[in-house]
């Protein structure tokens, strides 16, 4: 009987997160760091938007778009940091999930810092297209098509497009 692959520390494989627990993990995200995100990106778009003004070159769009472009750039920034600091966001850790590679089959491993940065960039890019009028419905099903319901079917491991991108998978906490 073989032991265990000495380039990963003798650890087991762990299984891959149940989609009820990603999803739980991904609501405790948006009410600890989307909603108080969203609020600084507001602020931000506010007073970008005062300065145009005072200039003359204010529109409700360009409020909008400013507002897109900070909460995006705040909710990639949090991801990736956390993945990159401790393999989980604040919803992750609540409820005992952590990111790892898909080539390590769930045990702990390297990550290259690009891949969590795309895996990031990925999951979060329909708020870009918030401000688009009519799109962000479409933008919207697609998201939740790809990243959020796609891990339902997806075999071996329940995986989001941002997942396959990354080549990451999710993973039950040790």
């Amino acid at each position: 009987m073989p032991g265990p692959d000495p380039g990963h520390h003798g650890e087991a494989p762990r299984q891959p997160a149940p989609w009820m627990r990603r999803a739980g993990a991904r609501l405790v995200d948006v009410i600890l760091v989307m909603i108080p995100a969203a609020v600084v990106a507001a602020i931000v778009a506010l007073v970008w938007l005062g300065a145009q003004a005072l200039v003359g070159g204010a529109t409700s769009e360009s409020y909008f778009i400013i507002f897109c472009v900070c909460y995006y750039l705040i909710l990639v920034g949090y991801d990736a940091v956390s993945v990159a600091r401790k393999r989980r966001t604040a919803g992750k850790k609540l409820l005992g999930l952590e990111v790892a590679p898909q080539d390590a089959e769930g045990r702990p491993g390297p990550i290259p810092i690009t891949a969590i940065v795309a895996r990031a960039a990925v999951f979060h890019l329909w708020v870009l297209f918030w401000w688009i009028p009519g799109w962000k419905w479409v933008v919207g099903v697609l998201f939740l098509v790809l990243c959020a319901l796609w891990p339902l079917r997806a075999r071996p491991y329940p995986q989001g497009v941002h997942d396959r991108v990354a080549r990451t998978i999710v993973v039950h906490s040790a």
